[in-house]
């Protein structure tokens, strides 16, 4: 099919739409407290769910290495990792050292409601994992600070 002026218009329009909408609903996301309720409730159904969501935050990992880090069998991994990627928690993507292997990551969730401080909460397993704040997270942060030391002069 050629591209015409008007189908780039009209796909144009169309790209538009859907980052205005999913700008809208990432918006109702992180305004809503529920949001946060429906993460904790799911944490807490099933053990070792936010144990395995923490070790997501030093990057990207395969289900072998989550396993060996949170001391779980890969069957059970892989069914804690399912249940985080139908909740919009993870993402799986291939490895870039071994294509036929797949690594999973934090989503923009994280940012949006720092669901590792909720993960962090609600370990048991393994207390020392810590949330793990993302550079642009730090960055953020001290930006804040900055603006917030700078406005009281």
């Amino acid at each position: 099919m050629v591209e015409t002026k008007e189908s780039q218009e009209n796909l144009a329009y169309i790209r538009t739409h859907v980052d205005n909408l999913e700008r809208l609903v990432r918006f109702q996301i992180s305004a809503n407290p529920a949001s946060r309720e429906a993460i904790r409730e799911r944490f807490g159904q099933r053990e070792g769910m936010a144990e395995v969501y923490l070790a997501l935050g030093e990057g990207p990992r395969t289900q072998d290495e989550l396993a060996a880090v949170v001391k779980r069998s890969v069957p059970t991994i892989s069914r804690i990792l399912k249940q985080l990627a139908e909740e919009g928690m993870v993402a799986k993507m291939p490895s870039l050292h071994s294509p036929k292997k797949m690594v999973y990551r934090w989503t923009d969730l994280e940012e949006m409601l720092k669901v590792s401080k909720i993960a962090a909460e609600c370990a048991t397993t393994n207390p020392e994992l810590k949330p793990v704040k993302s550079d642009a997270m730090q960055q953020t942060e001290l930006n804040i600070q900055a603006n917030e030391s700078g406005g009281q002069h």
